[in-house]
């Protein structure tokens, strides 16, 4: 496989990955709106403000308190498994460019070939 074809397969691969980054923080955003509106459904506006200046933190605290109450199947926790599973997903090209895993040692952080 030549060069030019290798980096234009990565630059194909790192569009994919930023239209998912997109996707994810869509679906991050969605999560937590829904997150605020159950906390203030179930315990006030003064849950619903906590929530949406702690979103991780809220999120996990109303995963917990909304799946004991109504069940963890519920549509709710299974988006938060989904947005979860997404931003793992997502997330894969920066912990592989970040810890060097499956790094080619004959090329630059460029994609050029290094002497």
């Amino acid at each position: 496989m030549s060069d030019e074809n290798q980096i234009e397969e990565q630059r194909e691969g790192s569009n994919a990955y930023c239209l998912l980054w997109v996707v994810s923080l869509i679906a991050n955003l969605t999560l937590h709106f829904w997150t605020v509106g159950i906390a203030y459904s179930k315990s006030g506006l003064l849950a619903a403000i906590i929530s949406l200046f702690l979103p991780g933190v809220a999120t996990i605290f109303w995963f917990i308190k909304y799946g004991l109450y109504v069940g963890i199947f519920s549509s709710y926790c299974v988006a938060v498994l989904i947005v979860l599973a997404l931003n793992i997903i997502a997330s894969y090209p920066i912990w592989v460019s970040y810890w060097g895993i499956f790094n080619d040692e004959n090329y630059d952080v460029e994609g050029k070939k290094s002497q």
